[in-house]
This record gives C-alpha cells, structure tokens and sequence, in this order.
C-alpha cells in the first residue's frame, strides 16, 4: 500500500501533460470558431455596405429620370465613376393593372352614423390626366467574389405634355 501523502504530493507537482494538450485542443477549436465568426461577420458588412452603396446610386439615377427631359419609353444604360452598372427600363403603367389602396374618408374611419365629409369650397372635383410611368432599374458591380445585382422599381406620374 501507498502512503496518503505520495498522491498529494504529486497532484501539486503540475498538469500532466494529455492535460496540457487537452486544454491546447480546446483552445485551437475554439479560436478557429472565432475566426471563422469574425470573417462572416466582416464579409456580411461588406456586402451590406455594396447592397447600401447600390441604393444610393439607384436613388440618385431614379431620380434624375425624366427632370429636366421627357420621359420616354424605353431602355437607357450607364456606368458610373467607381464602375458600376445600370439598365433603366421605362414602360408605360396600365393604371388599370396597378393595386391602389382603397382611400378611407372620415365618415368610413369613423364608421356608421359618422356626419358626411365636407364637399370642396368650389364643390367641383376636378380630375388631372397624367400619364403612369413604370421605372425599373437594375444596378450591377463586381465585388471581388462575383457580379452582384440589385433591381428597383418606381411609378411616375406625369401630366400629358409635361416632363
């Protein structure tokens, strides 16, 4: 038999050293899961930043349609300064196959019993022809892994003989 105080006495001496490499394993794991967290995370950014910068482009290039100029049917394509691309497509919107929200007038918020709207001062509602433009616009750009694009869309309404 052994005496009591030999165990003690070589517990205090250290780690073994399965312990030690344990404890490296566990280590290497888990700086490897960090790693690969980190480079998602900084990848996600800087797609969100090219999806954020691509807005702004179609924002400015929507815009600009049809100020300044006639809006006319058909397709226009661009490059801007940092390279990317765009394809703006103008078609004439059927206003019929476009979904408008039915208005709600205080006497139908309000519900039944509700006293009417009010009629306009002149009591003549007046109606302005205006042509429906349907803008699509598509930007394109490399972000080094690949072409990416992002599409926008937008209606225009314009009076008949105005720009």
């Amino acid at each position: 038999m052994r005496p009591a105080g030999n165990a003690t006495a070589r517990r205090a001496r250290g780690f073994t050293l399965i312990e030690i490499v344990a404890a490296l394993v566990l280590f290497a794991i888990a700086l490897g899961i960090f790693m690969q967290m980190t480079g998602n995370s900084l990848r996600a950014a800087r797609q969100a930043q090219h999806y954020s910068q691509a807005a702004l482009h179609a924002q400015s290039i929507l815009d600009a349609a049809g100020h300044g100029e006639t809006l006319r049917e058909g397709v226009s394509t661009g490059r801007l300064d940092d390279g990317t691309e765009w394809t703006l497509r103008v078609a004439k919107a059927d206003v019929d196959s476009i979904a408008m929200p039915v208005p709600q007038t205080p006497a139908s918020i309000a519900g039944p019993g509700a006293p009417a709207p009010l009629p306009a001062a002149s009591g003549v509602r007046e109606e302005v022809p205006v042509d429906l433009y349907r803008l699509d616009l598509t930007i394109r750009w490399d972000d080094g892994r690949g072409r990416r694009e992002a599409a926008f869309s937008t209606l225009r309404a314009i009076q008949p003989g105005g720009t």
